[in-house]
């Protein structure tokens, strides 16, 4: 599990100061690069080494209480499952009370930059994300 923390600011929010809802999207995928930076593979060398990318397949976002300008964030990124050429990840949203305000889960594929057809997760990204695999019921 990786954590990190973020404040929502102006940008991030709508007319009633309230995150816009597809921001809690952008407030991911940060997490995501910064997960890939910490195992040793930053995004921009997944794209040139593996000639891969990981595109997002299923993205859903759930708002458990308000998120509102100004809120401390922590963000818990988790691996949820992983198969040969997909994984999806989870990500819990806290706020500075410890309250559980959001969940994100997103399922993302592995395509070849050059076909755009889907490939195997390569076998080093695999088990870097095997190591961060939560087992849940």
């Amino acid at each position: 599990m990786i954590v990190k923390e973020r404040t929502v600011r102006v940008y991030d929010t709508d007319s009633a100061g309230l995150i816009f809802y597809a921001n809690i999207f952008r407030f991911a995928h940060a997490v995501l690069e910064e997960f890939f930076k910490m195992v040793g593979t930053p995004i921009k060398e997944i794209f040139d080494k593996y000639e891969m990318m990981p595109v997002a397949i299923k993205a859903q976002a759930e708002y458990l209480k308000p998120i509102r300008l100004g809120t401390q964030l922590t963000i818990q990124l988790s691996v949820k499952r992983i198969t040969k050429s997909t994984f999806t990840l989870k990500y819990d949203f806290f706020n500075e009370n410890s309250d559980h305000v959001a969940i994100v889960i997103n399922k993302h594929a592995t395509i070849s930059t050059e076909t755009g057809s889907s490939i195997r997760i390569p076998i080093e990204l695999f088990s870097q994300l095997k190591k961060h695999l939560v087992q849940t019921n």
